[in-house]
């Protein structure tokens, strides 16, 4: 069996190996600080509790991105498994020809990964690890490293972003439980971004926070008995009363109503005045639009349903 190490800023992980076919595998936290005899000890309790023994292991091959934890990680293998390791390193034979002018730059991590994915894919193959740092890398057809990008990871961004925001919370970066946004103005943001003609159309009635998507398409339509609300942002649950909720709140609506005036015909002002009328609503303040009114008001372009947003999609895609 075959134990492979791989030694990141963030984790040391650990695979066990039977032919192609992992069998046992974990995950540590790199600690610069560990001994060798620490190290050793900790990686030959991990087989405690699986069904590999540490005797089973015939080879070892480690890859590290870390220096300061070589000497531990190398001295503890040796010690208490009994095994010399391989190191991975520029000039290792691996099958992957590093075309640069300094091999010796091209972190180990980045090495296995092409070796990994020209194994099991084939090439040409773009390459992309999510760790501390992000990197991009590209393997050609004959199994040569072409180019490369490292940029920040995901959660040095974040981190970043925390220290250097004071108004911002630190947050956890977490599987979200859908690729497709609930946010109605990140989405409206995405479709205005878009170069391509696009067309929008309201139909039934609609909340504030639905504008945003009516008014994001090059071209915007609504049938006469529709309906728009215009009303402050509001939410829902448990806030705290403190002036940097009360701060969030206005950002929110001032990136709203800032969406909605660059891509209407409505002013900032006029929206507002809209949005903060009283006496339309019960118990809350805003403003109802039918179809006819919000046209002249110029928060949609003009009265139509589907087929009216199809012909002028087909005029604009016929005229480009």
């Amino acid at each position: 069996m075959l134990l492979v190490i791989d030694v990141s800023n963030t984790n040391m992980v650990l695979g066990v190996f039977h032919g192609e076919n992992l069998v046992a595998n974990w995950r540590l936290s790199t600690k610069s600080g560990r001994t060798a005899d620490e190290t050793g000890l900790l990686i030959c309790s991990l087989f405690a509790y699986s069904d590999v023994s540490v005797g089973d292991i015939e080879a070892i091959i480690v890859s590290s991105v870390v220096p300061d934890v070589m000497y531990s990680t190398l001295n503890g293998i040796k010690k208490f498994l009994k095994k010399d390791p391989i190191v991975v390193r520029a000039g290792l034979k691996t099958g992957i020809n590093l075309r640069m002018e300094n091999p010796k730059e091209m972190g180990t991590d980045r090495i296995v990964n092409l070796v990994a994915a020209y194994e099991l894919y084939g090439g040409p193959a773009i390459v992309v690890d999510y760790e501390t740092a992000t990197t991009f890398d590209v393997v050609s057809e004959k199994g040569e490293f072409l180019t490369g990008i490292t940029a920040p990871g995901l959660q040095t961004c974040a981190d970043a972003l925390y220290q250097r925001a004071a108004n911002l919370p630190k947050f956890e970066i977490v599987k979200p439980e859908s690729v497709i946004t609930k946010n109605r103005l990140a989405l409206a943001e995405l479709i205005a971004s878009i170069s391509k003609p696009s067309a929008a159309v309201v139909l039934g009635g609609g909340h504030s926070i639905g504008i945003p998507l009516a008014v994001s398409a090059q071209r915007s339509f609504i049938v006469p008995t529709a309906t728009m609300t215009v009303h402050p942002v509001r939410h829902s649950g448990m806030i705290l009363g403190v002036p940097q909720t009360m701060r969030w709140f206005e950002q929110m609506q001032e990136r709203i109503t800032g969406f909605v005036a660059s891509h209407s015909g409505i002013s900032e002002k006029r929206y507002t005045e809209l949005m903060m009328r009283t006496g339309e609503l019960v118990m809350d303040v805003g403003t109802v639009l039918d179809g006819r009114k919000a046209v002249r008001e110029k928060l949609i372009d003009e009265l139509g349903g589907l087929s009216d947003a199809l012909a002028w999609l087909y005029r604009e895609i016929e005229g480009k």
